[in-house]
Formats: structure tokens, sequence, C-alpha cells
């Protein structure tokens, strides 16, 4: 019996799907606790030991580099950051796995507040919020597969995700150019610099390690311990063997994955792409990959 399409590198076989739901818990938690110091006369701590500036990187604070990102500053901008770090993180999270998209956030932080301090170190303002996250996030999710179909809300047509991107920046670029010709900004209180540094980093993060098939892990050997290796002392006629060639499917695997394809593709031809399971999404994506 030929082993199920799934099992061909399937988000099922990975481990259980845990740092988006924790990112999501800290960020409220943290919220909670600025609130409560609030309260109690201390409204300006979390700000000066977690905030993002030139001023404070100076002074030696260099973990606001990515403590910027769990602060918030009401309610509304917490809900917004929270929104779409769900919605993008929860489909790429079942697609790489949660120990990439942890690293994916790490960077996607780091990233967002390198390119923000490079266009406005100068300016005596912090920065603060996870919305560089979830740019990463979008930046990866629209690398994985640009015209996946995606709705909104009230409305019944789906669009290319990668108008949802160039969207985005669209509206970044126009803030910073209105700002820079203007000393205004279109939407007070947004970091666009630090937008355009997430979805950077998203993409180049997926360019780099987040699917099988980006750089690093195809210029990583693979080495097979081979069976003469002996623990009596004495060298081994061959110590490692370096397998730089691709791996090739079984043909059964091969067929089966086909055939699962297929089946996905007759239900979208009848049904809508809509229809399908985020898992299935996510299988038709890779199997599109490996099938190349």
């Amino acid at each position: 019996m030929p082993p199920s399409p799934y099992a061909l590198n399937h988000p099922a076989r990975r481990s259980p799907a845990w740092f988006l739901r924790s990112l999501l818990i800290t960020l409220v938690v943290v919220f909670a606790a600025q609130k409560i110091l609030e309260i109690g006369g201390n409204s300006n701590f979390e700000i000066k030991f977690g905030a993002l500036s030139i001023s404070r990187l100076r002074d030696g604070y260099f973990w606001t580099l990515l403590t910027h990102a769990l602060l918030h500053g009401n309610i509304l901008h917490l809900l917004c950051n929270l929104t779409g770090l769900f919605f993008v993180g929860r489909p790429l999270e079942e697609s790489i796995g949660s120990g990439r998209l942890a690293a994916l956030s790490i960077l996607g932080a780091l990233g967002a507040g390198l390119v923000w301090l490079g266009l406005n170190g100068a300016s005596p303002g912090y920065m603060i919020g996870a919305s560089g996250i979830g740019m990463a996030y979008l930046g990866a999710f629209v690398a994985q597969d640009p015209r996946r179909p995606v709705g909104f809300p009230l409305w019944q047509g789906t669009v290319p995700v990668w108008w949802v991107l160039i969207g985005f920046i669209a509206l970044d670029l126009a803030g910073l150019t209105l700002r820079a010709f203007t000393g205004r900004e279109a939407l007070s209180g947004v970091a666009h610099s630090a937008h355009l540094g997430g979805l950077a980093t998203g993409w180049l993060c997926h360019r780099l390690f987040l699917t099988p098939r980006s750089l690093l892990n195809t210029l990583r050997p693979r080495l097979d311990t081979p069976h003469s290796a002996t623990r009596d002392g004495r060298r081994p006629a061959i110590a490692y063997r370096v397998d730089l060639e691709p791996t090739k499917p079984h043909p059964a695997v091969y067929d089966t994955t086909r055939t699962e394809v297929n089946r996905l593709l007759d239900r979208i031809s009848e049904h809508g792409y809509d229809t399908l399971s985020a898992t299935e999404r996510a299988f038709l994506a890779e199997a599109g990959r490996n099938l190349k």
C-alpha cells in the first residue's frame, strides 16, 4: 500500500502548532501589565525600558530591538495587530511549522526595528507594536504563493494575495513620501518604515530557510552515517557519504500525490477554492512545488 500523499512534507507531520497561540497570549498579557503599571502611576516604565529609539540603544538597551514588538499604545492598536497576526500566521504556521514561525517572528521584529531606526533614528520619537512581525508574516505568506486567492468580510469575491501586498506597500510608501515632503504623517502614529522592513524580512526569510527549496536548505548537504563506522577505535573506510543530489519520490508516492492533486483541482473547479480546508490548501501548494 503506497504512503499517503500527505506524508510528503505535510503540516500534519510537523510538531503541534504552538507558537502563534503563545505569541498572541503574550501580547495580551503584556498589554494588561502595561495598564496595571499605568494605574500604579508607572505609565512610562514599559516605554522607557521596552520601546525602541536611538537614544535607548545608545544607553545600552539593545533588547529594545525585540521588546518593542510586545508593547502597544492602546486597545485598538493591540486588536489590529492581533487580527493580522492570527489570520496570516495561522495558515503560515500550518505550512512552515512553529519553529520556523518563531524564527520569522524574531527576525521580523528585528528587521522592522532596524529599518525604522535607519529612516527615523534622528527623530526624538520611539516605536512600539507588533506590526513589523505581522508584515513579516504577510511577506512570507505572499512569497509562498503570490496567486493564492483571498477574500474579505462582507465581499463575495476574491483577489490574488499579491494585490494585498501591493496595497500595503503603496500605503506605506505614500505615508513615507508625505512625511518627507510635508513633515506630516497621513496616519498619525503608523510606523510605515517598520512595515516595509517587516515585509522585506519576511520575503528574505522565505528565500533563505522557510521552505525545503529555500537557499540554505538546498545548500546544506545530507550526511549519512556508514555501516562501516565502528566503536573499536579503527578508522572506517568511509566516514561519511555526502549526497548533494535532490531526493526523488517513489513512483507510487508520486502517482498517489498526483491523484490527490487532481481531486482537489476538480473540487476547486466545481465549488471554488474557498471550499478547501487550510490543510488541503497547504498540501496543494507544497505538492505543486514537489511535482515540478
